[in-house]
C-alpha cells in the first residue's frame, strides 16, 4: 500500500522522537500541506505534529502559521478545561466524594508532561460504583445540565440511560465544557463492577499539573482503561496510539508484565490490551518487552488487525459497518462461537441511544428490548 508524501510527513511527525533531518527531508517533497493539516486535525495530533516541526526550515510560513496559531488556541482550551477539572472535583469533594479524572487534560499531563501536548474534547471522570447518582446529583445542584438533546426527556428515562451505560454527560454552569461521568468503562455487556472497584483499590493521591494533590489511576491500570475505550471506538485516531506510547515513554518504574497481563486476561480485556501495545509498537515506536510481542505474534486475528488499520490511517477513511469493525475488536483473541455470541447480545441489546430514542411514553419502556430489533428489520428492508 503507497503512502502519499502528506501522510509519510504526518506519521514521522506523529512520533513522540521524531527526528527534524528526517522530517525536513519528507518536507522537501511534493507535499500536500492541506492534507497533513486535515490528517493531523483528524487524528487528534496537531500539538505534537507542530511542536516536531518547529525546527523543519522547509515547512511553509503560510503553514507554519497555521500550527502557531492551532498551539495557542489548543493551550487556552487545555487550560480552561483544566481549571474546571478542579471546579468539579472541589464540588464533588465538598459532599465528601472523590473522582479520578481520566482522558483529557488530566490524561495530556500523565502521558506528555504538558496539558497543552494533546488535544481534549470533554472532561471524563472516573467514579466509584454506586456513586454515580451522587455524583451527578452533586453536579446538578452547582449549576450543571444534560444536554440539550437529553434535557426533554423524563427522569425515569435518563436512569434508565444511566443504568445501561453507566455514565452521565452533564455541561458545565457556563456551558463551555462537556463533563462524563464514568461508572464503568467496559462495554455494556461486559460490565463488572469488580473491575473498577479493583482499580480505584489501586488507585494513589499524586501531584497534578497545578501542583495539588490529584485521585490517579496506576500505569498498568490506565493503559488498560486507554486500550478498552479506544477498542470501543474502533482506534480509528492515531492520537488513542500514541497515548499508549507516550505513557509507556513517561512512567518512571517499571511495569510488572506479567502482573499487567495477568490483570487483563482476569478482566476479559487482555485482547484489547495487546491490541492497543500491538498498534504503539507498530504505528508510535513503543517499545515493548519480547514476551509482549510474542503473545501478540501468536495471534493471528490480532496481527491482521493491526496490519488493517494502516488503511484507516493512511486514507482516514472508516470501515463501512464501524460497530462490526469495533466488535472484531473487542473479540479478536475470542473463540468462534464466544464471537458470536457476543454479536448476537449486542445485536438484540438494548442501549442507551435506544431507550434515548424510544417513540412512545414511559410507561411503554418495557417494550424497548423489542424496539432495536424491529428500528433494525426496518432499517434492512428499506428499499
Amino acid at each position: 500500500m503507497g503512502v502519499s508524501p502528506a501522510r509519510a510527513l504526518l506519521f514521522a511527525g506523529a512520533r513522540l522522537n521524531a527526528e527534524s533531518r528526517a522530517l525536513d527531508e519528507l518536507a522537501q517533497r511534493d507535499v500536500d500541506w492541506a492534507d497533513v493539516l486535515k490528517g493531523a486535525n483528524w487524528h487528534g495530533i496537531t500539538p505534537l505534529l507542530a511542536r516536531n516541526l518547529k525546527s523543519v526550515t522547509s515547512v511553509p510560513d503560510s503553514v507554519r502559521q497555521k500550527l502557531i496559531r492551532f498551539e495557542r488556541v489548543n493551550a487556552f482550551r487545555s487550560l480552561h478545561m483544566a481549571t474546571r477539572i478542579r471546579l468539579c472535583l472541589k464540588a464533588l469533594h465538598d459532599h465528601g466524594l472523590d473522582a479520578i479524572p481520566w482522558k483529557g487534560p488530566a490524561l495530556a499531563f500523565e502521558a506528555y508532561g504538558d496539558l497543552t501536548r494533546r488535544t481534549s474534547c470533554d472532561i471524563d471522570f472516573l467514579v466509584k460504583p454506586g456513586e454515580l447518582a451522587a455524583a451527578r446529583n452533586i453536579l446538578l445542584q452547582a449549576g450543571f445540565t444534560f444536554e440539550p438533546d437529553n434535557a426533554a426527556l423524563t427522569s425515569q428515562r435518563l436512569l434508565r440511560m444511566e443504568k445501561i451505560s453507566g455514565e452521565v454527560r452533564l455541561l458545565g454552569p457556563d456551558r463551555s465544557f462537556l463533563v462524563e461521568l464514568h461508572a464503568q468503562f467496559l462495554h455494556p455487556t461486559m460490565a463488572d463492577s469488580r473491575v473498577l472497584h479493583d482499580m480505584w483499590d489501586r488507585s494513589y493521591c499524586g501531584t497534578a499539573w497545578d501542583g495539588q494533590p490529584i485521585r490517579k489511576l496506576c500505569v498498568p491500570d490506565l493503559l488498560l482503561t486507554l486500550c478498552v475505550h479506544a477498542t470501543k471506538h474502533g482506534w480509528d485516531r492515531l492520537k488513542w496510539v500514541i497515548d499508549i506510547a507516550a505513557v509507556l515513554q513517561q512512567q518512571s518504574t517499571p511495569i510488572d508484565w506479567s502482573d499487567l497481563m495477568n490483570t487483563a486476561d482476569a478482566y476479559g480485556v487482555s485482547g484489547m490490551l495487546l491490541l492497543g501495545l500491538a498498534l504503539a509498537h507498530r504505528n508510535a515506536g513503543a517499545s515493548l518487552p519480547g514476551e509482549v510481542l510474542a503473545r501478540i505474534d501468536a495471534h493471528a486475528t490480532l496481527r491482521k488487525i493491526v496490519e488493517e488499520q494502516d488503511q484507516v490511517y493512511v486514507t482516514d477513511t472508516l470501515p463501512t459497518l464501524q460497530l462490526t469493525h469495533a466488535l472484531k475488536m473487542r473479540t479478536a483473541m475470542e473463540p468462534l462461537w464466544r464471537r458470536a455470541a457476543v454479536a448476537l447480545r449486542e445485536a438484540v441489546g438494548v442501549t442507551s441511544v435506544d431507550v434515548a430514542e424510544f417513540p412512545a411514553s414511559d410507561r411503554w419502556l418495557w417494550l424497548v428490548p423489542l424496539y432495536r430489533p424491529w428500528r433494525l428489520v426496518q432499517r434492512v428492508s428499506r428499499p
